[in-house]
């Protein structure tokens, strides 16, 4: 198996911004909440932190009301950008993959109905996705089963591997982020990919392979 982080790991930024302006195109207004702008731009310098996260933590609050139809309808649209936006070094590791028929997982904190289109569009075996809870086709404000952040990715992805019979001493993950760390250390291949800091020097400390992933000029 091979775990993949989405933003700043097989895309450059936050997929975020692209899945808000899709929302908007298909009539799904949602309010920008208070820090926008301070989160995106403490995301874009320095990545997924505590304080970034908790902002995106309240998401699911935003889409209360929102038809699950139209959401999806908007992920569609935003696969059909961020399919683009795939670092082709990425994409060069998806095929490797697929070659030794190994199992690709796309983990992320995006919801399902938003990241779904792209891990399809992508290829990916299977996504593990922050899930936005939802009553006779309309959301109601609420996760169901929690964030997927942190640890809470390392226990999905090691429950899903469970499940799936996969050995993880056997398998890969790949991301830029400190927070991925309880992830990474469930793997037998963890590799850090564009890291953050405090990745980059626990990847450095630990011996796991560092890599720099960039759209070419």
């Amino acid at each position: 198996m091979a775990v993949f982080d989405l933003d700043r790991t097989i895309i450059a930024g936050s997929s975020a911004q692209v899945f808000a302006e899709m929302l908007r195109t298909v009539g799904v207004d949602v309010p920008a909440p208070w820090g926008r702008s301070v989160y995106f731009g403490l995301y874009e310098r320095f990545g997924e932190d505590p304080i970034t996260m908790q902002l995106a933590r309240f998401a699911s609050r935003l889409f209360a009301g929102h038809a699950v139809g139209k959401v999806a309808a908007a992920g569609r649209l935003a696969a059909d950008v961020l399919v683009s936006d795939v670092l082709p070094q990425a994409k060069v590791e998806f095929e490797r993959h697929r070659a030794e028929q190994t199992v690709l997982l796309l983990a992320t904190t995006a919801p399902l109905e938003l990241a779904q289109p792209l891990a399809d569009n992508l290829g990916f075996d299977d996504v593990l996705c922050t899930r936005f809870r939802s009553s006779g086709g309309v959301f109601d404000g609420a996760n169901d089963g929690g964030y997927l952040w942190g640890q809470t990715k390392a226990r999905r992805v090691a429950a899903w591997a469970r499940e799936q019979e996969v050995d993880l001493s056997q398998s890969w993950a790949y991301s830029d982020s400190w927070s991925d760390v309880p992830l990474l250390e469930r793997v037998g291949q963890p590799i850090a990919i564009n890291p953050d800091l405090r990745l980059n020097a626990l990847a450095r400390v630990r011996g796991w392979e560092r890599r720099r992933w960039v759209q070419p000029d």
